[in-house]
């Protein structure tokens, strides 16, 4: 018998038991009701996150439902082929965003992760992804976003 069928939206996210769909803003049963860290790492479908269960987001296989799920915070990785949560998204300003090491403030766009640093040693690939390019001001030299400066219509560094 379901129980969620019908809740409010804030109902609905409060209840452990309830999964909120952004997308059709309906709430569910969640599939996710396991009780320990174990059995919920299990399921491929669930994580374990502030000691409950839940359903991982951004589980699309293709891009075009990830994309369309951007109330879910999600985004197509181009490199894995993967629907990845954005977890940066939540910063609105440059100074929260630049603190938190997974993400980056690029001047053009709000905050999103910070890619480049999953390029490791490969400079190619690095330098032909036009939001990165290989820093070799920095010990070691690493991958690094290409900052926008809007002042000048010029970006760092230089093409």
């Amino acid at each position: 018998i379901p129980t969620c069928d019908g809740k409010s939206k804030a109902d609905c996210i409060a209840d452990p038991k309830c999964t909120h769909n952004c997308t059709s803003d309906v709430c569910r049963d969640s599939r996710c009701l396991y009780t320990t860290s174990a059995t919920c790492s299990v399921d491929a479908s669930c994580e374990w996150t502030n000691g409950a269960c839940s359903e991982k987001p951004c589980t699309y296989t293709t891009q075009q439902p990830c994309d369309a799920a951007g109330c879910e915070n999600c985004k197509w990785n181009t490199n894995n082929q993967q629907c990845d949560e954005d977890k940066c998204k939540v910063h609105d300003n440059p100074t929260d965003c630049n603190q938190d090491p997974l993400c980056v403030w690029d001047g053009m766009t709000p905050c999103v992760t910070d890619y480049c640093p999953s390029y490791g040693n490969d400079i190619v690939g690095c330098d032909h992804d036009p939001r990165c390019h290989w820093n070799t001001t920095t010990m070691p030299a690493s991958c690094q976003p290409t900052v926008c400066t809007i002042a000048h219509n010029t970006k760092y560094p230089p093409s």
